[in-house]
């Protein structure tokens, strides 16, 4: 005790008074020790306290509070926030200031209070998807899992190895093939396409090409094809005098059909024409086609010569687009009657062979 002048010990006397009570002789090893024993309770005590300025007292509660002199409104712009702590001076509002750094892991917890998780670090949530299935919350004691969801049809060979995904069969040779393919899909022996041996002298290059169709089929360059169409007719007529100029007895026509959808298609078109004439002596006929005359016949003799003919014939080539009809016309012709001469059967033939290679 610095006012009693005392040094390692103090010499001043502290005397207990009434329900008081002194323990210790005043050294720092053994302070003085002063309290009550419990003699005075409250009731004893609110009656000597009083209330002064903007204070209130009750004596019977010993409650002390403000009289209301003072509102909140006007405490609240006193008060000013430090570090960790945000105040609000409209609502006077005290929380905590949470910092918006990178890798903070502090929250307000349920209850209200401050919460660090014991894991040091914030949950995920997680959706699994058609492949994968994802589990776990990424804390250390669920830690985010991602596994490979495989079909269970038995024709599905992918596994989960401790390497990684494998699908068994990919190096070991394991592939079954049918008609048109060869090997077993191993690296010694690859899968492929089973070919024969070229037989021919030319090259290999020369060989038309495969396709692939849109149901997955192999196919070949288009087939060649090879059609034949004809039309023919033998017409007895009534003897009928033959005209001194090119005049056109009869017209008919071939349609050449070519059913190739790719190819245009080459045509030998043949037309054959006979024409019966009766020819008085010093007489003469003439007969052709397409404005190309065939055949003129004289009788130079001294009778009439009966159902004399003679059957020419043409061969044409002519060119059919794809998915196309061309049509052949044929027109006998009738020319150069003199002396009488006259005709009685025209026979005329139109046939194609049509070839699509």
């Amino acid at each position: 005790m610095a006012r009693c002048g005392c040094g390692a010990r103090c010499s001043c006397v502290v005397v207990a008074g009434e329900n008081v009570t002194v323990e210790g002789n005043g050294s720092s090893a053994s302070p003085y020790v002063i309290s009550a024993d419990g003699g005075i309770d409250c009731a004893q005590v609110r009656p000597c306290l009083s209330a002064g300025d903007g204070i209130e007292y009750d004596p019977t509660t010993g409650v002390i509070s403000s009289d209301g002199s003072v509102d909140c409104a006007q405490v609240r712009p006193c008060l000013s926030a430090g570090d960790g702590i945000d105040y609000d001076p409209t609502t006077g509002v005290i929380s905590a200031d949470l910092s918006s750094e990178p890798g903070n892991n502090i929250t307000i917890g349920p209850d209200g209070g401050l919460l660090v998780p014991s894991t040091g670090g914030t949950t995920v949530a997680v959706a699994s998807s058609s492949c994968i299935t994802l589990t776990g919350d990424g804390s250390a004691g669920s830690p985010l899992l991602a596994q490979p969801r495989l079909d269970p049809d038995p024709a599905n060979t992918l596994t989960c190895g401790p390497n990684g995904l494998l699908a068994a069969g990919g190096g070991s040779g394991t592939v079954d093939t049918a008609c048109g393919l060869a090997g077993d899909g191993s690296s010694g022996d690859p899968l492929r396409v089973a070919v024969g041996t070229w037989g021919y002298p030319c090259d290999v290059s020369q060989a038309g090409r495969v396709y692939c169709d849109d149901s997955g089929v192999l196919r070949s360059e288009p087939r060649g094809r090879v059609l034949y169409a004809a039309a023919f007719d033998n017409q007895t007529i009534a003897s009928s005098l033959v005209p001194a100029t090119q005049t056109v007895a009869l017209s008919r026509s071939l349609n050449i059909i070519n059913p190739d959808q790719c190819r245009e298609g080459l045509a030998l078109v043949n037309i054959d024409v006979d024409i019966d004439f009766t020819l008085p002596a010093g007489s003469s006929a003439a007969y052709g086609f397409n404005t190309d005359e065939m055949l003129h016949i004289f009788n130079t003799g001294s009778s009439t010569m009966v159902n004399t003919h003679v059957q020419t014939s043409k061969t044409l080539r002519v060119t059919v687009p794809a998915a196309s009809t061309l049509t052949e016309v044929l027109d006998v012709e009738l020319n150069r009657g003199v002396g009488g001469a006259r005709f009685t059967r025209v026979q005329w033939s139109i046939r194609s062979f049509l070839f699509v290679l």
